[in-house]
């Protein structure tokens, strides 16, 4: 098969593995795939805003580099030429780090996040960082769907580039709900892994026991090729699980039990909301998955005072180290 058979508009539109075959067919070149995702940004992202970094000369001489191997027959791994971009809580060497978009003295890293490696050594090319909500209040990053809405937080940049398809997936944070919220907000998939399962190392953090490096990407079953990926066991992250590597499909020995939380949460939730988690479960029984109603003990109140507890207990510590750091560069606090 031409490359003409694939129609540049169409790219846009391709998940992550689709690129790849299409790469190692032929049918397509990083670069073509590339051109049409900046085109594609350009046209859009003046009123989307999901990228915060972006180098376009530095990212067109990846693909061209990347372009030459595979005609060459050399791919690098399985997502050899498929662009990416990560929250801005990822660590990318050489670039700056905003916590906030409004910081006007960000810092640089001298590395790349693990989970941004181990993409980098499967192939995939890295297009740059995306927008997440700071100490500022509402991103910039506005809803695809609707510019008049807001994209979801604080990995308002994925699930915004995910949605408006800049990309076929992106890494995002979660601590509460701030990585899978912006992927259903944007229409889009997104998974936060088994705490400890992707490493968190060259990721800032925020809670150290509730964050999670979590993956959005165009359908639940290109989150979990991207997963294959990324998770593992990272030594240089004291989370990580020994036996946190995932390799592909789970095979079910029996049709799985599925629980739809019936207290605490449908009294907080708009009755549109509602309606749309039964009709979620009416799918989930037609294929083939036992539902049942599940209700959570009455102690489960407890843990929405938990919870902001650990948060500013451990962020606490967090900004006190992150400040002495910053103090013994000489640079002024982030509060100041």
């Amino acid at each position: 098969m031409s490359t003409a058979t694939i129609a540049r508009t169409a790219i846009p539109l391709m998940g992550a593995s689709e690129m790849a075959a299409a790469i190692r067919s032929g049918e397509l070149t990083p670069l073509e795939i590339v051109e049409a995702l900046l085109e594609r940004t350009a046209a859009h992202d003046g009123k989307i805003r999901a990228y915060s970094h972006l180098d376009r000369e530095t990212v067109l001489i990846e693909a061209e580099a990347l372009t030459r191997e595979a005609k060459g027959g050399k791919f690098r791994g399985p997502f050899h030429g498929v662009p990416f971009a990560v929250k801005e809580q990822f660590l990318v060497e050489g670039v700056p780090t905003l916590g906030d978009f409004a910081d006007t003295n960000p810092a640089i890293s001298s590395f790349d996040a693990t989970v941004i490696t181990r993409l980098k050594e499967a192939g995939a090319l890295l297009m740059g960082k995306l927008f997440m909500v700071g100490p500022s209040g509402t991103p910039p990053s506005r809803n695809p769907w609707n510019i008049e809405h807001t994209p979801g937080g604080s990995s308002s940049g994925s699930g915004a580039a995910v949605g408006a398809r800049f990309l076929p997936f992106a890494l995002a944070e979660q601590t509460g709900g701030s990585g899978l919220r912006p992927a259903a907000y944007c229409g889009v998939s997104a998974l936060k892994p088994t705490y400890g399962r992707n490493s968190r190392h060259g990721m800032f953090q925020m809670v150290y026991s509730q964050d999670h490096a979590c993956i959005i990407a165009t359908t639940i079953r290109e989150v979990a090729n991207v997963f294959a990926l990324t998770a593992g066991f990272d030594p240089a992250d004291p989370s990580s699980r020994p036996d946190g590597a995932y390799r592909g499909d789970v095979t079910l020995s029996k049709p799985p039990r599925i629980g739809v939380v019936r207290n605490f949460f449908p009294e907080m939730t708009d009755p549109e909301m509602n309606a749309a988690i039964d009709i979620s479960a009416q799918k989930l029984a037609e294929a083939g998955a036992e539902v049942v109603d599940f209700v959570l003990p009455a102690q489960y109140k407890h843990t929405w005072a938990n919870a902001a507890i650990v948060q500013c207990v451990e962020g606490g510590v967090i900004t006190m180290k992150e400040e002495s750091q910053r103090a013994a560069k000489g640079l002024k606090p982030r509060s100041s």
